[in-house]
């Protein structure tokens, strides 16, 4: 079920009952951090692949994540794996997630100068530290990179997996272009156990104007 972006989260308490895209009444918000974020606004854009005349924009402006920090501007997330009871071994309600997305970058957008890449999304999970006791989010995610001739390039960093900061090996052109929409698919498959390298994760992207759908990662033994 996707998101037609015609509102979005004013407060907390316009989110309406249950979590996206089953939640009932209120705006179309997708979480409690939503309606503080400035910065993440409903815009037209007739031109959009999957929910012509609206997108959400999100303006990433120079400096916007200050020093001593590793986020900003803001978010916009729905928790996708939930644990069916409590504790570390507690069963995942969900095993497979399937997403489809677009995303065009504006085209004076930079990536990070420090490390080279920005993180644009993550595919997150929750799990109990037994050391700690405390509940630590965490997982894979979506960066852009510097690409040649001006473009861009889309990778993952399998963070707080067991293949902790590994960067994925794209199997086709990953590079993708300013100014242009492109559509994004993303399949994650778990791993059957803990430590066992046998999660998968598939991925495949669309440029709007020529149509062509190509598998840019193709990996199925992740931790």
């Amino acid at each position: 079920m996707g998101r037609e972006f015609n509102s979005k989260a004013g407060s907390k308490k316009d989110r309406g009952t249950g979590r996206f895209p089953w939640k009932e009444g209120g705006s179309e918000g997708w979480d409690d951090h939503e309606h503080l974020e400035e910065l993440l606004t409903i815009q037209l854009d007739a031109t959009s692949p999957l929910s012509p005349p609206n997108v959400m924009r999100l303006e990433y402006p120079a400096q916007t994540v200050l020093d001593g920090k590793s986020f900003g501007p803001g978010q916009a997330q729905s928790q996708l794996f939930q644990r069916s009871g409590s504790g570390l071994n507690a069963p995942l309600a969900l095993h497979e997630i399937y997403s489809r997305w677009t995303f065009k970058v504006d085209h004076n957008f930079q990536v990070n100068d420090n490390s080279g890449f920005t993180k644009i999304v993550f595919y997150r999970g929750f799990y109990d530290d037994p050391d700690t006791g405390s509940t630590v989010v965490n997982g894979p995610y979506i960066k852009f990179g510097r690409g040649k001739g001006g473009k861009f390039t889309l990778n993952w960093d399998l963070q707080g997996t067991e293949d902790n900061a590994r960067i994925l090996s794209p199997t086709g052109d990953n590079e993708f272009s300013t100014d242009t929409w492109y559509e994004l698919e993303v399949k994650l498959i778990l791993n059957t156990s803990p430590g066992v390298a046998d999660g998968e994760l598939h991925t495949w992207i669309k440029e709007h104007t020529d149509g062509k759908r190509i598998k840019i990662f193709d990996d199925a033994d992740v931790h």
